[in-house]
């Protein structure tokens, strides 16, 4: 069966989620909240496709929060790691689509990483079978991430007593020792640190990872995506 291809306008979006660096102003951050959009459509398409029918719609859009993330964030001296970690956990975090928030965030930050010469995960082609390895991994995070998620909001509902979270329709989790005393912030700090692992797991042994994304290496990389 052949793979679906994206269009050429979400191929070349694909390089421009280089262009942050510095602080994120308004320009770039609506262009920010173009691209993920187009991602959105394209993973809702897809999704649609293999189902045979269109991912349940949990609440409205709210692009407002993909450009409020960007206009306040700085991604000065960090490195690729780092800042794929924050945006991931922190637009994770904001929720902003009506559905397939993780599936969404999951194609940009491959794309990212991608589009800094990275491959993600880092056994891509390498072993036999590699995207059922990707699909196992991705849904171990994803399972790990709405449980932080989860566990942040509800925590003023859930009693000190509680031992177990229902994280999904037909997965739970056991709320670890202490996790429920620690305050919001803190459990987002959580959320980002798992983030991190889990991308540096499926980075490997890559030293690019933490390389800095020079402005000079954003504009050649850009000029190709438009050539």
């Amino acid at each position: 069966m052949t793979r679906r291809r994206y269009p050429s306008p979400i191929q070349r979006t694909i390089h421009t989620l280089q262009v942050i660096r510095g602080l994120v102003g308004k320009v770039e951050a609506d262009k920010l909240t173009e691209i993920l959009t187009n991602f959105h459509k394209g993973v809702v398409i897809e999704v649609t496709q293999k189902r045979h029918r269109a991912p349940t719609r949990y609440k409205r859009f709210e692009p407002y929060k993909i450009r409020v993330f960007f206009e306040s964030y700085d991604p000065t001296a960090r490195n690729i790691l780092q800042i794929a970690a924050e945006i991931l956990s922190g637009l994770l975090r904001a929720h902003p689509f009506p559905n397939a928030n993780h599936r969404t965030m999951l194609v940009a930050t491959s794309a990212f990483f991608k589009a800094n010469g990275l491959r993600f995960p880092h056994y891509e082609r390498a072993i036999p079978r590699w995207r059922r390895r990707y699909v196992a991994d991705c849904n171990q995070f994803i399972l790990e991430s709405k449980y932080w998620l989860k566990l942040r909001r509800y925590r003023d509902k859930l009693g000190k007593g509680a031992r177990v979270l229902q994280v999904t329709k037909t997965r739970k989790h056991v709320i670890k020792a202490g996790d429920l005393d620690l305050n919001k912030g803190q459990m987002a700090e959580k959320h980002l640190a798992m983030t991190k692992e889990w991308l540096t797991e499926l980075l490997g042994d890559q030293s690019d990872k933490y390389r800095r994304v020079s402005p000079e290496a954003l504009t050649r990389l850009i000029a190709q995506a438009e050539s």
